[in-house]
């Protein structure tokens, strides 16, 4: 899961994001426990085709086949509540070393 520590919405406005990071850590932490999470370069072509680049905070958790199962639903749910949350055109989660965008 990624997690966007310092970003701006889709009109450049920066937004404070903390808590909602906070917030993905406890979620996967507690759904899989533990978490390991670090800072990242975030690099894209926004949906206005300007090119954006923004640090991002990177949430990752590892479980079993059977964990996965039971709280992907959940996971994908916080983040549709993030990227609305944090006004962002998607937020990625990455499941089995497949992209999903959200």
């Amino acid at each position: 899961m990624v997690s966007l520590n310092h970003c701006k919405d889709r009109q450049g406005k920066r937004i404070g994001n903390r808590k909602v990071a906070a917030e993905a850590e406890e979620l996967l932490a507690r759904l899989f426990g533990g978490c390991t999470c670090f800072e990242a370069r975030g690099v894209y072509f926004g949906e206005t085709g300007t090119f954006v680049k923004e640090r991002i905070r990177v949430v990752e958790s590892f479980g079993t086949d059977d964990e996965l199962t039971q709280h992907l639903p959940s996971v994908r749910a916080f983040a549709a509540q993030m990227k609305l949350t944090l006004q962002q055109e998607a937020v990625a989660l990455e499941i089995n070393n497949v992209l999903e965008l959200v």
